[in-house]
């Protein structure tokens, strides 16, 4: 009778489950099948290094696409995942690793703020530790180059009360704060999300929130829940407006779920004029008010 986050339990393994492109602007595809192949492999990974129930697993990967592998891993392990911020001095760092009492921590060696990160992480006495790379291959790199890891796994059992998620706040009004997500909330947020929008299987989410940021949990667990496509949209194009709308519309993204200053960016820059990404049918944005005059430019061209 307890539900928790079943990843990837009943989800169509022919199902496209992601796409994005690496550095070299190579185009990459995982389907739901290659996700749970991936992150049994994690998982077992993470269980070879001695992480049981209740560990901590930090991450700092911007919007690094191993963070979604990661993150099954350590739902099917009973882990508690906390994604931070990247770019923290090590201080920062060294103070959230020991406030939650961080078991692991995975990166990317080539993260600007990668050195803070080690530093940090030897500061605090974090047994294991992972950088991922080179560029963005991340979790394939450090499969392939580590003893092959079995691609099925038992699950540890959880209850919907275990906590999934640990998030800390900017810290801007003081030190920051750790706030805990259980199984339960992600559920009982997701379900309702998911029908009052209808999102479907034909739906592709174009994720621009970073995955420290609990905006991201609508792109992620959306997406699970509705066996949709996530998109990773590459950062840089959120400063360059055509070829953002060039790579929307060339990967037919049909729902966005974005910061206002996003979706102003484009409009700011009359973005829509030079091209209307005509696959959209949601946009959703929240946790500011949306300009009256962008908003009416979205509407005009959407």
């Amino acid at each position: 009778g307890y539900d928790v986050i079943d990843p990837l339990g009943d989800l169509d393994p022919h199902r496209l489950a992601m796409l994005w492109r690496n550095h070299r602007g190579e185009e990459k595809r995982l389907t739901f099948s290659d996700l749970k192949t991936l992150s049994n492999q994690a998982a077992n990974l993470l269980r070879s290094h001695g992480l049981q129930k209740g560990d901590v697993v930090m991450t700092a990967l911007r919007t690094h696409w191993s963070y979604w592998i990661v993150a099954l891993a350590a739902h099917k392990l009973g882990l508690l995942l906390a994604p931070v911020y990247y770019r923290l001095t090590a201080e920062d760092f060294r103070y959230r690793m020991e406030k939650a009492k961080v078991r692991c921590v995975v990166t990317c060696r080539e993260e600007p703020a990668a050195e803070n990160i080690w530093a940090a992480a030897e500061r605090a006495q974090v047994p294991l530790r992972f950088a991922l790379g080179p560029g963005e291959d991340g979790f394939l790199d450090l499969l392939a180059a580590l003893p092959q890891q079995p691609d099925t796994l038992d699950r540890v059992p959880t209850l919907a009360t275990d906590p999934l998620l640990l998030y800390f706040t900017s810290g801007t009004t003081g030190l920051p704060k750790g706030v805990l997500v259980s199984h339960r909330s992600v559920l009982d947020f997701i379900d309702v999300f998911t029908d009052t929008f209808s999102f479907t299987q034909t739906d592709r989410i174009g994720n621009q929130a970073p995955f420290d940021f609990d905006v991201s949990v609508k792109d992620i667990y959306g997406a699970l829940k509705a066996q949709a496509t996530l998109v990773m949209i590459p950062r840089r194009l959120f400063s360059r407006p055509k070829e953002l709308l060039d790579f929307l519309c060339e990967h037919k993204v049909t729902t966005l779920i974005w910061a206002v200053s996003a979706l102003c960016l484009i409009s700011t820059f009359h973005g829509l004029d030079y091209r209307t990404p005509d696959t959209v049918n949601k946009v959703l944005f929240s946790g500011e008010v949306m300009p009256l005059k962008h908003l009416k430019t979205w509407m005009d061209h959407l």
